[in-house]
């Protein structure tokens, strides 16, 4: 008589994370199988700290997901049950507006830097520092800075730090036209200026309404100009003043709203009493 064959099959877990790699406030989902039916109190931590208890299904299986915590940039151990994973957290900011014209304040949060034994940290635009501040113990920043005068278009913001070196990100710079008073009677003097427009841009033209008031005006290196017109013989009212070049459309300025109220002119300004 045949002995019988018999082999013993062996299921063993297996845990795996959506992403290795990503920055303090990332969603990371957290996939397994090969538990035991149903089994609970598998835990999920980050660096010891904990960030989920769950169970599996009736299949052994499950989906979670955690939030990625406040930390330096770094290598971190992820434990899911007895698994252990490795997370690369890695340096970010972020700006909030990203796009606005010189003058603009910025709000600047930014989070997986390493904390230096000063613990300062500089925010440089196009390479120059726009302000200096510090980072807490878990190597996240919060401050604000001012868009200083730039040409118009995209310009390098970096957060620098000695011991990790420079993370880059990018604002873009628009542009702006102002008066120097908003309301006028026709044929009174007003200075315009104008900031984010192209570097050196020539042919600038200035319109109330549809009327040129400007023209021919020069941008220099940094995208500004300022210049004179003449309020041109127009109704009383709200009047709509543009500016635009070449290189830069009249729907991407926007308008400069003058309130233009009755003149008074004589016709002979001086003579003899009667």
């Amino acid at each position: 008589e045949a002995g019988g064959l018999s082999a013993t099959f062996t299921v063993t877990s297996r845990t795996s994370l959506s992403t290795n790699k990503g920055k303090v406030g990332s969603q990371v989902t957290v996939t397994g199988d090969g538990y035991a039916a149903s089994q609970s109190g598998i835990n999920i931590s980050f660096d010891g700290e904990q960030m989920n208890t769950l169970a599996a299904n009736s299949l052994g299986s499950f989906t979670s997901s955690f939030t990625v915590p406040p930390r330096p940039k770094g290598d971190y151990s992820v434990i899911v049950g007895s698994s252990l994973l490795n997370f690369e957290l890695v340096s970010a900011f972020s700006m909030s507006p990203t796009a606005g014209p010189p003058g603009v304040i910025v709000e600047l949060l930014g989070s997986g830097f390493t904390p230096n034994a000063s613990g300062s940290v500089s925010i440089p635009f196009d390479g120059n520092v726009v302000v200096s501040t510090s980072m807490d113990s878990q190597g996240s920043i919060s401050t604000s800075f001012q868009i200083p005068v730039a040409a118009g278009g995209p310009h390098s913001v970096g957060v620098s730090n000695p011991s990790t070196g420079t993370t880059y990100s990018t604002f873009t710079v628009t542009p702006t036209l102002s008066l120097d008073r908003l309301n006028a009677a026709p044929g009174d003097s007003i200075t315009a200026t104008g900031a984010g427009f192209a570097i050196n841009e020539t042919a600038i033209t200035i319109l109330i309404d549809v009327t040129p008031v400007a023209t021919g005006v020069l941008a220099d290196s940094e995208g500004s100009f300022t210049t004179s017109l003449i309020v041109p013989s127009l109704p009383s009212g709200l009047h709509s003043t543009r500016a635009s070049g070449p290189r830069t459309l009249a729907n991407k300025v926007p308008p400069v709203t003058l309130t233009i109220g009755a003149g008074i002119s004589l016709v002979h300004p001086d003579g003899p009493p009667g």
